[in-house]
Parts: structure tokens; C-alpha cells; sequence
């Protein structure tokens, strides 16, 4: 194995034999063989494997968290299509029980008609009456005979009106007791009046509750662009008809026409256009300043007070630009500054001199009791990148 310590040819020092330049007098050192970079140590190499399983574990968790989700948006579609269907089921019940209530008013009014009316009894009464009357005056004319004959062929015709309405009232009773029976078997809807109710609509996937707030029981959901019946449009929360009875959905998402739906679908498009430009026009100029106050390491002295390697690798996200031309000894001083801004304590002695030689740097704990959490997600990614690069 080759040595890791050579000495400095114009100052005499003891230099790493990895190091592009001397630490004492800065003079530029000869490039050293492949042997001696596969030789060099890694102090931080087990900070790092932590950094790795830490990270996998949290993919884990993170695609277990997506897989839950989906299931559970699946479920809720499910349940969503099972109202729907059931919604429509109940159109034909609630029809048919609109008829009967219909047909219930009409059977009422006509019994209430009739028994305003006289009876058969002084309709008989006054047929005689009648009756009587035409015989005294036919008699004096001598037509008493054939007019009494014509008088109770008259009748006959009001005495069969009278059974057919009989027979009438007795199939309407029949029917009645029908429709209360075939009523009775079926699920009791709570008719809602919506002759006065507002057709709207609702511009995203909104919850429907059984009150007016956010505290009351979601009961279902209506989609983006469906139609609703507002009973009340005042306030905040709408009451509108749902499946047969009434509900309540919040006004922010409810406008009056389709036109408006599509109109707000249009603003909401252009403001999440116009987010989505401004954030990589943001990334665009913090990437150009990035570059800009990245040091170059080509001309980079080492040893010098308060030189940095990459004065921005905690701070920004390194491009491969920013690291092209580097050896392996300077990709390494950069890897190990980004642990040294936190105050890790190296074992390597001469890694060590050199971290100490910085104005910033503050020694505060050993390498071995170094916790990687305390690293920024940019120092994560870009101790990652610098180490594929040495």
C-alpha cells in the first residue's frame, strides 16, 4: 500500500500525498498515481450509509403512503358510483309516490265535493216535488197521464247516474286501498317542494353535509360541473334537495351558471400556469446566481484563512458544471467542509489541521457522535453528488 504522506519538494513539509497543493506554501503538487487514490481513507463513509438506509426507509414509507392513498381514493369512487346508482333507483320510488299523493288530493277533493251535495234521498224529494207539480198542471190540460209516465221515465235515468257513481267511488276507494298497501311496501321518501328552488352548480368536487357548517356529518359529494337545487342561497352554506330530502353544501363553490363553471375552470388553469412559470423562473435565477458565487476550484489555494472549497454546497444545489475539473483530493476537502460547517471533529490529523486553519470553522463533536439529521436536504444531495464524482 502506498504512503499517505509525501513531502512538499519546494517547502520540505509533510503534505497528504493526495493533496493538489501544499497546505504550508501552496505550491501546486504533482498529480499522484491511481494506485494512491484507491488507498485514500473516508472518514465519513458510515455517516453517509446512515444518511442511504435513512433515506430508503423513508422511500418505503413514502410509497406505502401513496399505495394507501390510492386505495383509499379507489374505495371512496366506489362508494361514490354505489350512491349514484342508488340515487337513481329512488327516481322511479319518488315518482310514483309523487302520483299517489296527487291521486290521494284528488280522491279527497271529490269526497269533500260530494258530500257538500244532497243526498239521494231529498234528490228523490225533490223529483217528486217536481213530479207533483207537472201532474196539476197537466191536468188541467189532460195530459196528466202521459206526463206522469214521462216523470218516472225521468227518474230512472238519476237513479242509474246514481249507481254508476256508486260503482265509481267503490273502484276508487278499491284503488286507494291498492296504492295505501303497494305504498306500504315501499321505502318512505321525504318529499321535498323545489317548485321555488334555484338551479346552480358547483365548479369543483364538493362534500354535502347534513348542516350547515364544517362540523356536520359528510353524507355524500357532488361532481365538478353537476347541477343542484338551492332551496335557500343565503349565507354562507346553501340548502339544497338531496335524494329526496335536504342538505347543505358551502357557497364558495357554487355558481349559477355553466358559463361561470368554465369561466372559473379558465382562471384557476391560468393561475396555476402562472405559479408554475414564476416558480422556474425562480429555480432558473437561483441556479444562475448558484453558478455565479460558486468558487472556482481551479485556482483554489488551500490553506488560506477563510477559503472554501464550494462556499455554496450547503446552500444550493451543485450542478455537475460546478464540479468538473476537480480532483479527487479537492471533491473530497469538498465533500468533508459540508460536515465541517457543522463542527464535526475528523479523525485524520492533517484533514483536521486543515478544517482548523479556517476562520468559520467551530470543532464540536467527534466524527463518530456526528448526527447526519442535522444536514440540510442540499448538503444530503450534494454530498451524495460529490461522491460519485471523487
Amino acid at each position: 500500500m502506498a504512503t499517505k504522506i509525501k513531502i512538499c519538494p519546494a517547502c520540505g513539509k509533510e503534505i497528504p500525498a493526495l493533496a493538489s497543493f501544499c497546505p504550508e506554501c501552496g505550491v501546486k503538487q504533482a498529480k499522484p498515481d491511481p494506485e494512491s487514490l484507491r488507498d485514500w481513507e473516508d472518514e465519513a463513509d458510515e455517516g453517509e450509509q446512515e444518511d442511504t438506509l435513512r433515506e430508503e426507509e423513508e422511500y418505503e414509507r413514502s410509497t406505502a403512503r401513496k399505495e394507501e392513498m390510492a386505495r383509499r381514493r379507489e374505495s371512496y369512487q366506489r362508494q361514490l358510483e354505489r350512491r349514484r346508482s342508488n340515487t337513481k333507483r329512488m327516481i322511479p320510488v319518488i315518482i310514483l309516490l309523487i302520483l299517489l299523493l296527487i291521486a290521494a288530493g284528488i280522491y279527497a277533493g271529490t269526497r269533500l265535493f260530494r258530500s257538500s251535495t244532497p243526498s239521494g234521498g231529498e234528490q228523490g224529494s225533490i223529483s217528486g216535488n217536481i213530479s207533483g207539480n207537472n201532474e196539476s198542471a197537466d191536468a188541467e190540460s189532460g195530459n196528466g197521464a202521459t206526463d206522469t209516465l214521462e216523470s218516472k221515465t225521468e227518474t230512472v235515468p238519476e237513479i242509474q247516474t246514481t249507481a254508476a257513481e256508486s260503482e265509481s267511488e267503490t273502484a276508487t276507494e278499491t284503488e286507494t286501498e291498492t296504492s295505501t298497501m303497494e305504498s306500504s311496501t315501499q321505502p318512505t321518501t321525504t318529499a321535498v317542494d323545489t317548485s321555488n328552488a334555484r338551479t346552480m352548480y358547483v365548479t369543483t368536487y364538493l362534500n354535502v353535509r347534513d348542516g350547515a357548517g364544517n362540523d356536520a356529518n359528510v353524507i355524500g359529494q357532488i361532481t365538478d360541473g353537476d347541477p343542484i337545487q338551492v332551496l335557500d342561497d343565503s349565507g354562507s352554506w346553501y340548502k339544497i334537495a338531496y335524494n329526496g330530502g335536504i342538505a347543505y353544501v358551502y357557497s364558495g363553490y357554487v355558481v349559477g351558471s355553466k358559463e361561470e363553471v368554465a369561466r372559473r375552470h379558465s382562471e384557476e388553469a391560468s393561475k396555476a400556469e402562472e405559479s408554475r412559470k414564476a416558480e422556474e423562473s425562480k429555480k432558473a435565477e437561483e441556479s444562475k446566481k448558484a453558478k455565479e458565487t460558486t468558487k472556482d476550484t481551479s485556482n483554489y489555494k488551500a490553506g488560506s484563512d477563510d477559503s472554501s472549497v464550494i462556499a455554496r454546497s450547503s446552500k444550493k444545489y451543485l450542478e455537475d458544471d460546478d464540479l468538473d475539473g476537480m480532483s479527487s483530493s479537492d471533491l473530497r476537502l469538498a465533500r468533508n467542509e459540508i460536515y465541517a460547517r457543522h463542527g464535526c471533529i475528523f479523525k485524520d490529523k492533517k484533514l483536521q489541521k486543515y478544517f482548523e486553519s479556517k476562520s468559520w470553522y467551530t470543532p464540536k463533536v467527534n466524527v463518530d457522535d456526528f448526527d447526519t439529521s442535522n444536514l440540510n436536504k442540499y448538503e444530503i444531495a450534494n454530498i451524495k453528488k460529490i461522491k460519485s464524482k471523487e
